[in-house]
């Protein structure tokens, strides 16, 4: 059985921009998560805009998050949880109907290598990079044993943490299936992506150290304790930073095995780079509303 909440509409900031959506109610559905369409769990039609889904979470977020009041505990981590679930199922059934719409209008683009570089300069270059990015890597790890250990010892980690970071890697291996589904067709796409495909994973493994990063600091930014998820996160990048180590290999070709591996990572490590700096995004415009207040 649904249960709805009270209104949780701000009285000024966001009174005038929420006229247009079609309700000002977030309808809980804990009872039916799986089968609960989106958008109605966020009291919105399923043609909103992406601008009016991410308007309301950030509403709905601010209002319902932990840390906002004392009172409710149990049931605000809950409600905060099952919006943060609703916006993302939203967002991936909207990204998911854009690509249908390309598709469908023959408007799929695949960007062709650059040209001018001979292989000896390129693979220089590439070189260059991938020690950059073991310098990075390296302080990365450094600056992540130092915070743990400055970190002091308490309690569990709230439940909705871990909640938080499930959301985190579901959300990873969604954005993994649905590439291997729109791959590109014909021969010569693929050949192009797989000429690039070494020097994008190198990128994204470093986007995925400073996702995590960006992760933490969402953390903090509402007062709570990293060092949970410091440690689920650890393993989870540190498969990225040990794929690092086998950039030389790809420079001197390898087989077509360990590209692949390299291949799904790149993908599971820029999924997770954009859901992270969106969740940091959230943090941000919480914080300012709160030093607004």
């Amino acid at each position: 059985m649904q249960r709805a909440l009270p209104s949780l509409l701000p009285s000024s900031r966001f009174s005038a921009a929420m006229k247009s959506l079609s309700s000002p109610r977030f309808v809980s559905a804990s009872n039916n998560a799986k089968n609960e369409c989106p958008f109605q769990v966020l009291g919105l039609s399923p043609d909103a805009s992406t601008a009016a889904l991410r308007l309301r979470y950030l509403q709905l977020a601010k209002q319902l998050h932990p840390d906002a009041g004392s009172s409710e505990g149990g049931s605000r981590a809950r409600d905060f949880i099952e919006v943060r679930r609703a916006y993302e199922k939203a967002m991936q059934i909207k990204k998911q109907m854009r690509c249908l719409d390309s598709l469908n209008e023959g408007h799929v683009v695949y960007s062709s290598p650059p040209q001018g570089h001979s292989s000896h300069a390129q693979e220089a270059i590439k070189r260059r990079e991938w020690k950059k990015q073991q310098k990075d890597s390296a302080t990365f790890w450094a600056n992540q044993h130092s915070q743990r250990q400055r970190t002091v010892e308490g309690g569990q980690a709230a439940a909705y943490q871990k909640e938080m970071f499930a959301l985190f890697q579901s959300r990873v291996a969604a954005e993994e299936i649905n590439t291997e589904t729109h791959k590109p067709g014909n021969q010569q796409q693929k050949e192009a992506a797989t000429q690039w495909e070494g020097a994008a994973r190198d990128n994204a493994v470093a986007a995925a150290a400073e996702a995590w990063k960006e992760h933490e600091k969402e953390m903090r930014d509402f007062g709570l304790s990293t060092e949970s998820s410091s440690c689920m996160g650890e393993g989870f990048y540190k498969r990225r930073a040990r794929d690092v180590s086998k950039s030389s290999g790809w420079i001197s070709r390898e087989d077509n095995t360990s590209q692949k591996r390299r291949k799904r990572w790149s993908r599971a490590a820029v999924a997770a780079a954009g859901f992270v700096v969106g969740a940091a995004v959230t943090a941000t415009v919480y914080n300012g509303g709160i030093n607004k207040a």
